[in-house]
């Protein structure tokens, strides 16, 4: 109300002795970082931005007196907690036996890449080195012997299709390790192209648990003693949860949970790493825009891209790959128009990340 604020309130009513018992839940139309914190300290269960859909609100009330019912703490209740739990209940019958025991090199520049990359593949039960150009996995290949290189094509130093034929070079007569390809662009003719380059597959990127399984068992049979079970076992159900969680609010955090299968504290490591890295590769964009250096732009926009693929954000995703596009054309005219559009989406991204790592943190 006009006279006092719902925190205020919120505040009386946990120093009444008789009433302070109650679970509280605020609703407010102007949530900013850092309030679901403040409103904790307060004694609130829960903080719901508005817009709030009936069913959202169902779920925050019913999940609060069900733990009140059985003497356990529901902890703090958002949006983002039930989105959480929707993919952690879709996903329950989604196992993986870590049974596949193949050496890997991970060879990829971006850290979001490589962390999503690597938790999957350790989870299979792989040993992962990870390399951060071409040149690094020449090096590496050349100490050790790996059951499969998954190598990204485009990176710094040296990119991927020049690192595989001096790989190829590397093992003369020796034994001819599977290369797979991780690309953001599959294209109709790219798989003879990477053939050409003497890779043996490829993957599209953002990578997903399905497509390293694939290639693991296609490549390192060898080193599987009990391939991992279906990690798809009911297609419909998984494409109505994924239905259900795009209408969420905070769209692109909704669908990075169900992305990684509800596991919070990944995402809010992940989110942390891109919150670090887009200020320098948004410069760089912006610089290459300046300088008109059409090289820059095509590789950083590129790069934000893919990373930016990981987290299901993709109105952004496409923003950034109209940039790569005028990159790799050479193409400046009118571009202003597609900047402000990419730093909009972008914007909106970043604002949900952090609001997602204030909750978190609560």
């Amino acid at each position: 109300t006009s006279e006092m604020s719902g925190e205020q309130l919120g505040r009386l009513i946990k120093a009444d002795a008789d009433i302070g018992n109650i679970h509280l839940v605020l609703m407010t139309s102007y949530g900013q970082p850092g309030d679901g914190k403040l409103m904790a300290e307060a004694g609130f269960t829960g903080y719901l931005t508005k817009p709030v859909k009936p069913t959202q609100l169902k779920s925050a009330l019913s999940f609060i007196w069900s733990a009140h019912k059985n003497g356990i703490d529901p902890g703090f209740v958002t949006l983002y907690s039930l989105a959480e739990a929707k993919a952690r209940e879709k996903s329950s019958d989604i196992t993986i036996d870590s049974n596949i025991h193949a050496y890997i090199l991970l060879v990829e520049d971006d850290l979001v890449n490589q962390k999503v990359a690597s938790r999957i593949l350790v989870q299979f039960g792989c040993q992962v080195d990870v390399a951060t150009n071409g040149a690094e996995a020449i090096e590496k290949n050349g100490k050790a012997i790996y059951d499969i290189i998954f190598m990204d094509g485009q990176m710094p130093v040296m990119d991927g299709f020049e690192a595989t034929k001096n790989i190829r070079l590397q093992e003369g007569d020796f034994k001819r390790t599977p290369i797979v390809a991780l690309t953001a662009n599959v294209m109709k003719g790219d798989r003879e192209k990477y053939i050409e380059a003497g890779m043996d597959d490829y993957i599209a990127k953002p990578v997903n648990k399905d497509d390293f399984e694939k290639m693991l068992k296609k490549y390192c049979q060898h080193t599987i003693t009990n391939i991992s079970k279906n990690l798809d076992n009911n297609p419909s159900e998984k494409s109505e949860s994924k239905a259900d969680l795009t209408n969420e609010q905070n769209y692109s955090i909704s669908k990075a949970l169900k992305r990684f299968d509800g596991d919070r504290q990944l995402l809010s490591e992940l989110v942390e790493l891109f919150l670090k890295e887009y200020p320098a590769l948004t410069k760089n964009i912006m610089d290459a825009i300046a300088d008109l250096n059409s090289k820059n732009l095509h590789q950083y926009a590129h790069k934000i891209k893919g990373s930016l693929a990981n987290f299901e954000a993709n109105e952004a995703v496409e923003a950034a790959k109209i940039l790569e596009i005028r990159g790799r054309d050479q193409n400046f005219e009118n571009i202003d128009i597609d900047v402000r559009k990419f730093q909009e989406e972008l914007g909106s991204v970043i604002r949900e990340f952090r609001s997602f790592i204030e909750v978190v943190e609560v």
